[in-house]
């Protein structure tokens, strides 16, 4: 089983509230995705909630009991994310708003797999048939294209009829089927297919074989249409090798090829025992519900030496160091856990890790940390070398891009091209000295202006204000961003130049 997971903040918007999980164990895995409502109330922290259930549900009950039936692992993921949905609700209780988060899963088990989803996260299938979408969009267009209406009519701005967090029933869309084995699962949030027509994602969804591939062709075609919202997917591949030879010449075929790799990795000084990342990804998963399920089991040490490999693995994984830190809280010793949770911050600057950490600290230790923090600048600026300056990514269909960088290591200019070398378009942008980008522009290949934007930030460096222009300089429309005191955005509105919101 092969699979990658990519998310992506977007152009536009300066916070990522989309959740991904991604985690396996033999033939069997758990893949959910969370679009956290952008804009309602902490979006992201919706998503999270559902993740983290979905989580829980992997390491507490799947990881105990792999040999449960398929539709009772469906029942117990669907309990999950409605034990999520009354946290939410719970948590706006005396408040206005809603905070909310879409969700679609694929469950693979036991030769067969499991789809469902609430709101618009959507799930794509490939197989021997060509693409096909198979979950179902709750939103208020989907409802009028079932009663005949013509699509010309529909509103262009589709509204959720079904989100986590919304209401206390949740109604799920469900579907389950066997497996051939020739599967490929895409799961994403809007933000990807409402930024790529139909023929460009089928396309990359049935030649996914590789992991880097696939995410720098959706990462081209959503930036190229102007990501103005998160993106993020889970791609996973069951399709297997196949194989004509008997099994007897295929022991001699394979004992000649280990010889040789032996030999060419003496000759070249690789590493014969090193694994694919996919590899290493598996091996992440596993030793994180080995690590979770000693904690449940009080193998407090044990923990500690799953959650320290997968840190070794992946400096940045936000789930190992939380898990190290309740496996030193459970041994008593919570200056470690605080040690152990400083360092995931400065790894990952993940606001979980941070609440945690507060949590465990006196309340004068971080009197200072939950105070907005006083942006201030410094004379000593680390420099880019000149030759990082200049970095190009090509992509299968030929066409490339490459990235301008300054001595301080932002991108001052983006520029596409096609296969044949054409320059098809470019922006510039232009920072402050405490390195916020304050205008973009976009140049047409010819070095006309195309459109431009201007970004006003508050004392915290958050994004208050964007204000779009076309070539002429004639406003066309702008947001107004608010935040609240941690610093995560709670509110987004579009209004027109004349100061009306726009709908």
């Amino acid at each position: 089983m092969q699979f990658c997971e990519y998310s992506n903040t977007g152009i536009i918007r300066d916070i990522n509230q989309d959740s991904l999980l991604a985690v396996s164990s033999g033939e069997s895995g758990l893949f959910v995705v969370a679009d956290g409502m952008g804009g309602h109330i902490d979006g992201g922290f919706a998503s999270d909630t559902v993740k983290k259930a979905c989580r829980e549900w992997w390491d507490f009950s799947f990881c105990k009991s792999t040999d449960i039936e398929l539709s009772d692992a469906v029942d117990g993921i669907k309990e999950a994310v409605e034990s999520a949905n009354e946290k939410l609700i719970a948590y706006m209780d005396g408040k206005d708003g809603i905070c909310g988060t879409t969700v679609a899963v694929v469950f693979v088990h036991k030769g067969a797999y499991a789809v469902m989803n609430i709101g618009d996260s959507r799930i794509y299938m490939a197989g021997r048939k060509g693409v096909r979408k198979i979950s179902f969009d709750h939103t208020l267009n989907s409802f009028e294209e079932i009663k005949g209406v013509d699509s010309a009519e529909i509103s262009s701005k589709d509204k959720l009829t079904q989100a986590v967090g919304a209401k206390e029933q949740l109604s799920w869309y469900c579907a389950t089927d066997k497996l051939k084995g020739n599967e490929k699962f895409f799961i994403c949030t809007d933000g990807v297919y409402k930024q790529m027509n139909e023929k460009e994602l089928f396309g990359v969804i049935k030649n996914y074989s590789d992991d880097e591939t696939i995410k720098k062709e959706v990462e081209k075609q959503v930036i190229l249409n102007g990501a103005p919202d998160n993106f993020s997917f889970i791609a996973v591949n069951l399709e297997k090798e196949k194989s004509d030879i008997s099994k007897k010449p295929l022991i001699i075929v394979s004992a000649i090829a280990v010889a040789l790799f032996i030999l060419l990795g003496v000759i070249s000084g690789i590493s014969v025992f090193g694994g694919s990342d996919n590899n290493a990804q598996k091996v992440m998963s596993e030793k994180l519900s080995l690590g979770h399920k000693f904690l449940l089991d009080l193998e407090y040490e044990k923990a500690v030496a799953e959650f320290n490999a997968v840190i070794e693995i992946e400096p940045r994984n936000v789930d190992a160091y939380i898990g190290l830190a309740d496996a030193y809280i459970g041994m008593g010793d919570e200056e470690k856990a605080i040690e152990a949770l400083e360092k995931g911050y400065e790894a990952t600057g993940d606001e979980a890790i941070r609440e945690k950490l507060n949590e465990l600290k006196k309340p004068e230790e971080t009197a200072v940390e939950t105070t907005a923090p006083e942006v201030t600048t410094t004379a000593e600026v680390t420099t880019m070398p000149e030759n990082e300056r200049i970095q190009t990514y090509y992509f299968d269909d030929g066409s490339y891009e490459i990235h301008e960088y300054d001595e301080k290591g932002y991108c001052i200019k983006s520029s596409w091209y096609n296969a044949g070398g054409t320059l098809n378009d470019y922006l510039i942008c232009e920072y402050d000295e405490k390195g916020n980008c304050i205008k973009g522009s976009g140049y047409n290949p010819d070095g006309t202006l195309n459109y431009y934007w201007i970004c006003e930030y508050d004392e915290r460096g958050n994004m208050i204000k964007e204000s779009c222009y076309n070539a002429e300089g004639t406003l066309s429309d702008y947001f107004i961003y608010e935040y609240n005191e941690k610093g995560n955005r709670i509110k987004e509105s579009r209004y027109n130049p004349d100061g009306t919101p726009m709908t």
